[in-house]
C-alpha cells in the first residue's frame, strides 16, 4: 500500500505453528503453539509521531473436541496470547484468549450453534493499543429440502479498548474514561440448489455499533445475491 497515511500495512510476517492431539472417532484434545514475527517495509509517520510497528507474537492454546451425546457437541479452546512492539510508540499486551462452541443436532435436517469467547485485537487506528472482544453468538440452520437450506445468526459484541495511542489515525478529545463499545448483529440467509452445478445464496444483514464515543456508532444494512457455477468433466452427473 502507498500513502503516508497507510505505509505501515505494509509488512513481512515470518510464523511457525506447531501442535500435536490425540484423537478418537468423535473425541479429541491437543495442543498448539505460534510465533509470529511481522517486520514492517519502514517507519510511519502518523498525526506527527514516528514509529515502526513491528511485533512479536506468541499464542499458546490447549483444545478439546467432546461429543456430550450423539446430537451434541463441545468445541473449546483457551490459552495465552503476547504481543511485544519494540517501538515505545505503541503498547504491549497480554492475556487470557478461549473460545466455545457448542453444537446440537436435534434432527438430521436442524442444527444450532451457540458460541462464545474472548479475545485480544490490536487496533491502531482507533486511539488504542488494543482491545478485549467478550462475544457470543446463535446460528440455527434448517436443511429444508435437498435444494434449500435457510440459516441465520445473532451475535453481541463487547469491546473494552485498553490503552491509548498517539498515533491513532482518528484523533479523539480526551475523555474520562476508556473507551467501549457494543456491537450486534443479524444475519438471515437462503441457499438455494436446481442442479449440483449451480448455487444461488441470497444474504442480508445488519450490524450496528453503540460506543461510549459518538463518532464511532454506525448502523449497516446490507443485502447480497450470488451465484456460483461449477464447472464437472463430460458425463459427471449433475
Amino acid at each position: 500500500m502507498s500513502g503516508p497515511q497507510s505505509t505501515f500495512n505494509n509488512s513481512k510476517s515470518k510464523s511457525v505453528d506447531v501442535g500435536t492431539d490425540i484423537s478418537g472417532e468423535t473425541n479429541r484434545i491437543g495442543f498448539d503453539y505460534r510465533y509470529n514475527d511481522s517486520r514492517a517495509s519502514g517507519a510511519a509517520v502518523l498525526n506527527g509521531v514516528v514509529f515502526d510497528p513491528d511485533f512479536r507474537e506468541e499464542r499458546a492454546r490447549v483444545l478439546v473436541r467432546y461429543a456430550l451425546t450423539e446430537k451434541t457437541i463441545i468445541d473449546a479452546s483457551a490459552g495465552y496470547l503476547k504481543r511485544d512492539y519494540p517501538s515505545t510508540a505503541i503498547g504491549s499486551f497480554s492475556g487470557e484468549i478461549w473460545r466455545l462452541a457448542l453444537q446440537w443436532q436435534p434432527t438430521p435436517k436442524t442444527q444450532l450453534l451457540l458460541g462464545a469467547w474472548q479475545q485480544l485485537n490490536a487496533d491502531l487506528t482507533s486511539q488504542t493499543d488494543y482491545f478485549r472482544d467478550k462475544g457470543v453468538s446463535l446460528t440455527p440452520q434448517w436443511i429444508a429440502s435437498e435444494k434449500i437450506t435457510f440459516s441465520a445468526s445473532i451475535s453481541h459484541d463487547n469491546d473494552s479498548y485498553i490503552g491509548s495511542s498517539p498515533v491513532g489515525l482518528i484523533p479523539i478529545a480526551p475523555i474520562s474514561q476508556a473507551r467501549h463499545d457494543t456491537v450486534t448483529g443479524e444475519n438471515a440467509s437462503m441457499t438455494y440448489t436446481p442442479i449440483r452445478a449451480i448455487s444461488i445464496t441470497v444474504v442480508a444483514s445488519h450490524s450496528a455499533r453503540n460506543s461510549n464515543i459518538s463518532q464511532f456508532h454506525y448502523n449497516d444494512t446490507q443485502g447480497t445475491v450470488s451465484i456460483l457455477y461449477r464447472f464437472y468433466r463430460r458425463g459427471s452427473e449433475i
